[in-house]
Protein backbone atom coordinates (compact mmCIF):
# COMPACT_ATOMS: atom_id res chain seq x y z
CA UNK A 1 0.00 0.00 0.00
CA UNK A 2 2.81 2.40 0.89
CA UNK A 3 4.52 1.81 -2.43
CA UNK A 4 1.25 2.44 -4.30
CA UNK A 5 0.74 5.73 -2.46
CA UNK A 6 4.31 6.80 -3.30
CA UNK A 7 3.76 5.78 -6.91
CA UNK A 8 0.61 7.90 -7.24
CA UNK A 9 2.21 10.85 -5.45
CA UNK A 10 5.23 10.77 -7.75
CA UNK A 11 3.04 10.43 -10.83
CA UNK A 12 1.39 13.75 -10.00
CA UNK A 13 4.78 15.36 -9.39
CA UNK A 14 6.21 14.13 -12.69
CA UNK A 15 3.14 15.33 -14.55
CA UNK A 16 3.75 18.89 -13.34
CA UNK A 17 6.35 19.97 -15.95
CA UNK A 18 4.24 18.41 -18.67
CA UNK A 19 1.19 20.29 -17.43
CA UNK A 20 3.04 23.63 -17.51
CA UNK A 21 4.41 22.87 -20.97
CA UNK A 22 1.02 21.81 -22.30
CA UNK A 23 -0.60 25.00 -21.03
CA UNK A 24 2.13 27.02 -22.72
CA UNK A 25 1.74 25.11 -25.97
CA UNK A 26 -2.01 25.64 -25.79
CA UNK A 27 -1.59 29.42 -25.56
CA UNK A 28 0.57 29.34 -28.64
CA UNK A 29 -1.78 27.08 -30.53
CA UNK A 30 -4.81 29.20 -29.68
CA UNK A 31 -3.36 32.11 -31.66
CA UNK A 32 -2.84 29.86 -34.67
CA UNK A 33 0.78 28.79 -34.25
CA UNK A 34 1.94 25.21 -33.87
CA UNK A 35 5.12 25.43 -31.81
CA UNK A 36 7.16 22.24 -31.85
CA UNK A 37 9.86 23.95 -29.83
CA UNK A 38 8.25 23.11 -26.48
CA UNK A 39 11.04 20.75 -25.46
CA UNK A 40 13.68 23.32 -26.37
CA UNK A 41 12.03 26.01 -24.28
CA UNK A 42 11.68 23.63 -21.35
CA UNK A 43 15.36 22.77 -21.46
CA UNK A 44 16.36 26.41 -21.71
CA UNK A 45 14.23 27.04 -18.64
CA UNK A 46 15.74 24.05 -16.87
CA UNK A 47 19.35 25.12 -17.34
CA UNK A 48 18.62 28.79 -16.58
CA UNK A 49 16.62 27.98 -13.48
CA UNK A 50 19.28 25.61 -12.19
CA UNK A 51 22.09 28.07 -12.83
CA UNK A 52 20.33 30.96 -11.10
CA UNK A 53 19.09 28.77 -8.26
CA UNK A 54 22.58 27.39 -7.67
CA UNK A 55 24.15 30.88 -7.80
CA UNK A 56 21.61 32.80 -5.71
CA UNK A 57 19.85 30.21 -3.58
CA UNK A 58 16.57 31.99 -4.30
CA UNK A 59 13.64 29.80 -5.42
CA UNK A 60 11.74 32.81 -6.78
CA UNK A 61 14.66 34.05 -8.88
CA UNK A 62 15.27 30.54 -10.16
CA UNK A 63 11.68 30.14 -11.35
CA UNK A 64 11.63 33.64 -12.89
CA UNK A 65 14.92 32.96 -14.69
CA UNK A 66 13.54 29.69 -16.04
CA UNK A 67 10.39 31.42 -17.28
CA UNK A 68 12.36 34.23 -18.91
CA UNK A 69 14.62 31.75 -20.68
CA UNK A 70 11.58 30.02 -22.13
CA UNK A 71 10.12 33.43 -23.01
CA UNK A 72 13.26 34.37 -24.98
CA UNK A 73 13.06 31.10 -26.88
CA UNK A 74 9.42 31.82 -27.68
CA UNK A 75 10.34 35.35 -28.77
CA UNK A 76 12.75 33.92 -31.34
CA UNK A 77 9.97 31.67 -32.58
CA UNK A 78 7.52 34.60 -32.74
CA UNK A 79 9.89 36.82 -34.71
CA UNK A 80 10.48 34.11 -37.29
CA UNK A 81 6.90 32.87 -37.65
CA UNK A 82 4.88 36.06 -37.06
CA UNK A 83 7.04 38.87 -38.42
CA UNK A 84 9.06 36.93 -41.01
CA UNK A 85 6.26 34.49 -41.89
CA UNK A 86 8.53 31.48 -41.44
CA UNK A 87 7.34 27.90 -41.45
CA UNK A 88 5.92 26.94 -38.04
CA UNK A 89 7.07 23.33 -38.08
CA UNK A 90 10.64 23.98 -39.19
CA UNK A 91 11.06 26.89 -36.78
CA UNK A 92 9.72 24.89 -33.85
CA UNK A 93 12.00 21.94 -34.55
CA UNK A 94 14.95 24.31 -34.89
CA UNK A 95 14.08 25.81 -31.52
CA UNK A 96 14.03 22.36 -29.96
CA UNK A 97 17.46 21.59 -31.42
CA UNK A 98 18.73 24.94 -30.19
CA UNK A 99 17.42 24.34 -26.67
CA UNK A 100 18.92 20.86 -26.47
CA UNK A 101 22.27 22.15 -27.68
CA UNK A 102 22.41 25.13 -25.33
CA UNK A 103 21.31 23.15 -22.28
CA UNK A 104 23.82 20.39 -23.01
CA UNK A 105 26.66 22.88 -23.54
CA UNK A 106 25.98 24.93 -20.41
CA UNK A 107 25.08 21.85 -18.43
CA UNK A 108 28.55 20.37 -18.74
CA UNK A 109 29.84 22.86 -16.18
CA UNK A 110 26.92 22.17 -13.84
CA UNK A 111 26.95 18.38 -13.89
CA UNK A 112 27.14 16.92 -10.42
CA UNK A 113 26.25 20.15 -8.63
CA UNK A 114 23.37 20.25 -6.15
CA UNK A 115 20.84 22.98 -5.58
CA UNK A 116 20.91 24.83 -2.23
CA UNK A 117 18.95 23.21 0.55
CA UNK A 118 16.63 26.23 0.75
CA UNK A 119 15.29 25.53 -2.73
CA UNK A 120 14.71 21.89 -1.93
CA UNK A 121 12.77 22.83 1.19
CA UNK A 122 10.68 25.41 -0.67
CA UNK A 123 9.44 22.87 -3.19
CA UNK A 124 9.25 19.92 -0.82
CA UNK A 125 5.85 18.24 -0.40
CA UNK A 126 3.59 19.93 2.14
CA UNK A 127 1.21 17.81 4.20
CA UNK A 128 -2.40 18.80 4.71
CA UNK A 129 -3.31 17.49 8.15
CA UNK A 130 -5.84 14.64 8.30
CA UNK A 131 -6.52 14.70 4.54
CA UNK A 132 -3.05 13.41 3.71
CA UNK A 133 -3.83 10.28 5.74
CA UNK A 134 -6.65 9.21 3.43
CA UNK A 135 -5.74 5.74 2.10
CA UNK A 136 -4.24 5.53 -1.40
CA UNK A 137 -5.09 9.04 -2.69
CA UNK A 138 -4.16 11.03 0.41
CA UNK A 139 -0.50 11.53 -0.47
CA UNK A 140 -1.27 12.09 -4.14
CA UNK A 141 -3.74 14.92 -3.49
CA UNK A 142 -2.79 16.38 -0.12
CA UNK A 143 0.97 15.89 0.25
CA UNK A 144 2.40 17.68 -2.76
CA UNK A 145 4.93 20.33 -3.64
CA UNK A 146 3.76 23.92 -4.06
CA UNK A 147 4.92 23.56 -7.67
CA UNK A 148 2.26 20.94 -8.29
CA UNK A 149 -0.43 23.11 -6.74
CA UNK A 150 0.74 26.11 -8.77
CA UNK A 151 0.41 24.15 -12.01
CA UNK A 152 -3.19 23.26 -11.19
CA UNK A 153 -4.03 26.86 -10.26
CA UNK A 154 -2.47 28.15 -13.49
CA UNK A 155 -4.54 25.67 -15.48
CA UNK A 156 -7.76 26.85 -13.85
CA UNK A 157 -6.87 30.52 -14.36
CA UNK A 158 -6.09 29.93 -18.03
CA UNK A 159 -9.44 28.22 -18.53
CA UNK A 160 -11.17 31.25 -17.03
CA UNK A 161 -9.06 33.58 -19.16
CA UNK A 162 -9.75 31.74 -22.41
CA UNK A 163 -13.47 31.32 -21.91
CA UNK A 164 -14.68 34.14 -19.67
CA UNK A 165 -12.64 37.24 -20.57
CA UNK A 166 -12.65 39.58 -23.55
CA UNK A 167 -8.91 39.26 -24.03
CA UNK A 168 -9.19 35.47 -24.04
CA UNK A 169 -11.99 35.48 -26.58
CA UNK A 170 -9.99 37.89 -28.75
CA UNK A 171 -7.07 35.49 -28.56
CA UNK A 172 -9.21 32.63 -29.78
CA UNK A 173 -10.61 34.79 -32.56
CA UNK A 174 -7.08 35.60 -33.73
CA UNK A 175 -6.29 31.91 -33.96
CA UNK A 176 -9.51 30.92 -35.70
CA UNK A 177 -9.98 33.87 -38.07
CA UNK A 178 -7.25 36.53 -37.92
CA UNK A 179 -8.87 38.54 -40.72
CA UNK A 180 -12.13 38.89 -38.84
CA UNK A 181 -10.29 39.68 -35.61
CA UNK A 182 -8.32 42.42 -37.36
CA UNK A 183 -11.52 43.87 -38.82
CA UNK A 184 -12.93 43.98 -35.28
CA UNK A 185 -10.06 46.15 -34.11
CA UNK A 186 -7.85 43.50 -32.52
CA UNK A 187 -4.10 43.98 -32.99
CA UNK A 188 -3.39 40.52 -34.39
CA UNK A 189 0.40 40.79 -34.39
CA UNK A 190 0.60 42.06 -30.82
CA UNK A 191 -1.86 39.42 -29.63
CA UNK A 192 0.21 36.66 -31.21
CA UNK A 193 3.46 37.95 -29.76
CA UNK A 194 2.07 38.28 -26.24
CA UNK A 195 0.50 34.84 -26.12
CA UNK A 196 3.40 33.04 -27.79
CA UNK A 197 5.80 34.60 -25.28
CA UNK A 198 3.45 33.85 -22.38
CA UNK A 199 3.35 30.25 -23.55
CA UNK A 200 7.15 30.19 -23.68
CA UNK A 201 7.29 31.53 -20.12
CA UNK A 202 5.09 28.67 -18.91
CA UNK A 203 7.22 26.14 -20.78
CA UNK A 204 10.30 27.56 -19.12
CA UNK A 205 8.68 27.36 -15.69
CA UNK A 206 7.79 23.76 -16.39
CA UNK A 207 11.36 23.15 -17.50
CA UNK A 208 12.66 24.35 -14.15
CA UNK A 209 11.09 21.23 -12.67
CA UNK A 210 13.21 19.07 -15.00
CA UNK A 211 16.20 19.59 -12.72
CA UNK A 212 14.50 17.22 -10.30
CA UNK A 213 12.26 15.23 -12.63
CA UNK A 214 14.67 12.82 -14.28
CA UNK A 215 14.15 11.63 -17.84
CA UNK A 216 11.14 13.24 -19.48
CA UNK A 217 9.65 12.30 -22.80
CA UNK A 218 7.15 14.85 -24.07
CA UNK A 219 3.87 13.16 -25.03
CA UNK A 220 2.13 13.49 -28.40
CA UNK A 221 -0.47 15.79 -26.81
CA UNK A 222 2.16 18.54 -26.87
CA UNK A 223 2.57 18.36 -30.63
CA UNK A 224 -1.04 17.76 -31.66
CA UNK A 225 -2.65 20.07 -34.17
CA UNK A 226 -5.49 20.97 -31.81
CA UNK A 227 -4.70 21.11 -28.10
CA UNK A 228 -7.80 20.96 -25.94
CA UNK A 229 -8.55 20.68 -22.24
CA UNK A 230 -8.81 16.92 -22.69
CA UNK A 231 -4.99 16.88 -22.70
CA UNK A 232 -5.07 16.14 -18.95
CA UNK A 233 -5.54 12.36 -19.28
CA UNK A 234 -3.62 12.12 -22.57
CA UNK A 235 -0.83 14.58 -21.84
CA UNK A 236 0.41 12.55 -18.90
CA UNK A 237 0.09 9.04 -20.32
CA UNK A 238 3.88 8.60 -20.25
CA UNK A 239 4.22 9.68 -16.63
CA UNK A 240 3.05 6.60 -14.66
CA UNK A 241 5.60 4.37 -16.41
CA UNK A 242 8.39 6.62 -15.12
CA UNK A 243 7.02 7.52 -11.72
CA UNK A 244 8.02 4.42 -9.77
CA UNK A 245 11.59 4.46 -11.09
CA UNK A 246 11.86 8.16 -10.30
CA UNK A 247 10.52 7.81 -6.77
CA UNK A 248 12.95 5.00 -5.97
CA UNK A 249 15.96 6.64 -7.63
CA UNK A 250 15.44 10.24 -6.53
CA UNK A 251 13.29 10.15 -3.42
CA UNK A 252 15.02 11.92 -0.59
CA UNK A 253 18.23 12.53 -2.56
CA UNK A 254 19.94 15.87 -3.15
CA UNK A 255 18.85 17.73 -6.27
CA UNK A 256 21.51 17.19 -8.92
CA UNK A 257 22.09 18.58 -12.37
CA UNK A 258 22.75 15.04 -13.56
CA UNK A 259 18.96 14.68 -13.79
CA UNK A 260 18.80 17.66 -16.10
CA UNK A 261 21.51 16.41 -18.42
CA UNK A 262 19.84 13.00 -18.64
CA UNK A 263 16.57 14.77 -19.52
CA UNK A 264 18.22 16.86 -22.22
CA UNK A 265 19.74 13.75 -23.79
CA UNK A 266 16.53 11.71 -23.69
CA UNK A 267 15.29 11.06 -27.18
CA UNK A 268 12.84 8.28 -26.62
Amino acid sequence: MEMLELYLQTTAQMGTPILFATLGAMLCEKVGHLNLGVEGMMLLGAVAGFQVGYSTGSPLLAVLAAGCAGLLGALIYAVVTVSLQGNHTVTGLALTTFGIGVSSFIGKSLTGLGLPEAIGKTFAPVKVPVLCDIPIVGKMLFEQSSYVSAAIVVGILLWVYMNKTTAGLNMRAVGENPGAADASGVNVTLCKYLHIMAGGFLCGVGGAYLSRAGRIKLPPALVGLRLRWSFLPHGTHCVPSLALTFSVRCGGSALSFKMLTSASLATS
